[in-house]
């Protein structure tokens, strides 16, 4: 998890747990789309470190790793990623959590007439929780092969 994806989490998770005991709209769907925010920078992070090394956190490198990453071909690959019998459990979560708050998101942004609940933007914000936590549990090998996924198109 950057610093980034983990500052933008507490944000989200703040908006939602305002004082008020029915928040106003723009609070859980500002919530929602931060929980993506936050899980989409966590993934570029991971890319870019795997790619450059995590003590090179800085330069035009890393910038284009970040800017190389386009949201719906994240969220193909790693679905489809996700649907492979070799792809580990955690892996998995991260994937399928990655398209669900992606959609979320698009719900929360574009939507006018989208309604979110407070447990509904806890829930957005706890599964990006999970799910940033769990590349931690998986192979450098897996990982690896998630980065290069999202960043590459396969050549037939």
């Amino acid at each position: 998890m950057t610093d980034l994806s983990r500052a933008l989490l507490e944000t989200a998770e703040a908006l939602v747990r305002r004082g008020r005991r029915r928040p106003a709209q723009s609070d859980p769907r500002r919530a929602v789309s931060t929980a993506h925010r936050a899980l989409f920078h966590g993934l570029a992070g991971e890319v870019a470190d795997l790619l450059l090394g995590a003590t090179r956190r800085g330069g035009p490198a890393r910038g284009r790793i970040y800017r190389a990453l386009d949201h719906r071909f994240c969220k193909d690959r790693l679905e489809a990623f996700a649907r492979e019998a070799r792809t580990g459990p955690e892996t998995r979560l991260f994937c399928s959590t990655f398209g669900r708050l992606q959609g979320e998101r698009h719900r929360a942004d574009y939507d006018p007439g989208a309604r979110f609940r407070r447990e509904e933007a806890l829930g957005s914000v706890g599964r990006t929780r999970d799910a940033l936590a769990a590349p931690r549990r998986t192979s450098r090998e897996e990982r690896l092969e998630r980065a290069t996924r999202v960043l590459f198109r396969d050549r037939p």
